[in-house]
């Protein structure tokens, strides 16, 4: 349930988000895709500078209002859910740790361990896991003892073709551990053939990961941290916070469809405010013990320009330890 209201957050925010400028003329995609991150376009003027910035400003508060209420989702949900019961004679509300209805503070208080089949948000988000050797394993992937593996770990090299004089280099590493929490690093490496030249691009995203659904047929996590953005050349970098949203569903022995739905905002590159862009991918991944062969397409849009936004097909091999 947390999951899809994730979602349906992520989606509204871009559903609602501002207009998009238009493109700014350049040479070279990349040199289009830097700009519209600092928040420029082909139409620039004094006035519509003012209104950039300041719908920059508001698109960066909205940023961290978003990042509140998300976490609000994740860790207070709960409490906010619960209900007041009353007493059939008096009509007076009763405690939800009464002796006749024991709550979760007197049963860890009395030694006891919450039971996961009446409460199964706890076997969710709270109990401690191990893992198996790779997914499809007989063994399973999850397991909610410690037999397993206290780690589990992933590493993906891919090709990210945009067009013919674009492509990119994509490195992925994500560690969990019997806690839940975790590391993510992805790093990219974008170079464009111009008539004179080229170009290049990098940007690195390191963030915090929480695994807060875990079974051996679904993986949703979200994770929050830092993104670089650094042009080639003199041009100044730009960086902020990254967040998003990560799922797998193991559908079929061999199978498994991941998705990404995540959201940056840069600041930096000589501007003032935020410039957010969003990150979309969807793949199906074929396994065979601890490899897996990817394929599938990723977005990365500047919602600034979304005409500068990279587009296009993605191949890869994962190593699952």
């Amino acid at each position: 349930m947390k999951s899809l209201w994730l979602a349906i957050l992520m989606t509204v925010f871009v559903i609602f988000s501002p207009a998009p400028l238009q493109a700014q003329d350049k040479q070279g995609r990349i040199g289009g895709f830097e700009d519209a991150n600092a928040g420029k376009s082909s139409s620039d003027d004094e006035e519509e500078d003012e209104e950039n910035n300041y719908e920059e400003e508001e698109s960066g508060g909205l940023l961290f209002d978003i990042l509140e209420i998300l976490f609000h989702i994740l860790f207070d949900a709960d409490d906010e859910e619960q209900e007041d019961f009353y007493d059939d004679d008096t009509g007076e509300a009763l405690p939800l740790n009464s002796l006749d209805s024991p709550g979760p503070a007197q049963a860890y208080a009395a030694g006891e361990v919450p039971d996961s089949t009446r409460n199964p948000v706890a076997a969710e988000t709270s109990q401690p896991l191990s893992f198996g050797l790779y997914p499809f394993d007989e063994s399973g992937l999850v397991h909610e003892d410690s037999n397993g593996k206290n780690y589990l770990g992933r590493l993906a090299a891919g090709m990210y073709y945009i067009d013919r004089d674009l492509s990119a280099l994509r490195l992925n590493g994500a560690f969990t551990f019997s806690e839940r929490h975790g590391l993510r690093l992805d790093f990219y490496n974008y170079k464009e053939r111009l008539e004179r030249g080229s170009d290049n691009l990098q940007i690195l995203n390191v963030a915090y990961s929480y695994l807060f659904i875990a079974s051996d047929k679904t993986l949703l996590s979200l994770s929050a941290g830092a993104s670089l953005l650094y042009p080639d050349g003199a041009k100044a970098a730009m960086w902020g916070p990254a967040l998003a949203l990560d799922s797998r569903f193991f559908i079929i022995q061999p199978v498994s469809l991941s998705g990404r739905l995540g959201l940056n905002s840069y600041l930096g590159g000589g501007v003032q405010g935020a410039n957010l862009m969003v990150e979309a991918a969807l793949f199906a991944g074929f396994h065979y013990r601890r490899g897996e062969l990817y394929g599938g397409v990723r977005t990365l849009m500047p919602l600034n320009d979304t005409n500068a936004a990279f587009f296009g097909p993605e191949i890869g091999l994962r190593f699952w330890f």
